[in-house]
């Protein structure tokens, strides 16, 4: 579902609790920054959704919430399993940078902010809820970030 556009990248937003989520058909836009939200109740969730994040051109990825560590952890061990698994080929040119906040107000600034400065990489941020969040929360903090930080 599309939230808003801000700084020439559209924010979408999926929560993979939702039968009807379809993050591999939401997620065929190219290179995107994913803002991926976990907290302990989610840990179930981690695996599958950080597997088809990187099946789905991933690029650079800001977890937050209570488990944004081991979520990040994730993210780097799957990296990592898929390098060797190629071993090492020499087409391996794509990079994939993984940060984590436990606030989701500063991985949201993250994403629309800093991971692209120059605006050139990425045209759309994912925001992929395993809580039982709501995307009106995910709204808000965009809302007050693009007040104070313009876009």
């Amino acid at each position: 579902m599309l939230l808003t556009q801000i700084n020439e990248k559209q924010i979408f937003y999926e929560n993979a609790r939702d039968t009807q989520c379809s993050i591999p058909d939401t997620l065929n836009v190219g290179k995107w920054i994913g803002v991926i939200i976990a907290n302990a109740e989610d840990n179930l969730l981690v695996n599958g959704v950080v597997k088809k994040c990187l099946d789905n051109n991933i690029g650079f990825v800001c977890c937050a919430g209570e488990i944004s560590e081991k979520l990040e952890a994730s993210f780097d061990h799957e990296i990592v399993h898929r390098i060797i698994e190629k071993d090492n080929e020499a087409d391996n040119d794509d990079h994939i940078c993984t940060v984590n906040d436990l606030e989701i107000e500063e991985a949201l600034f993250f994403a629309i902010y800093a991971a692209d400065p120059d605006k050139t990489l990425y045209n759309n941020i994912i925001c992929i809820d395993l809580t039982k969040g709501k995307p009106e929360e995910i709204i808000a903090s965009i809302e007050k970030l693009r007040i104070e930080y313009g876009g």
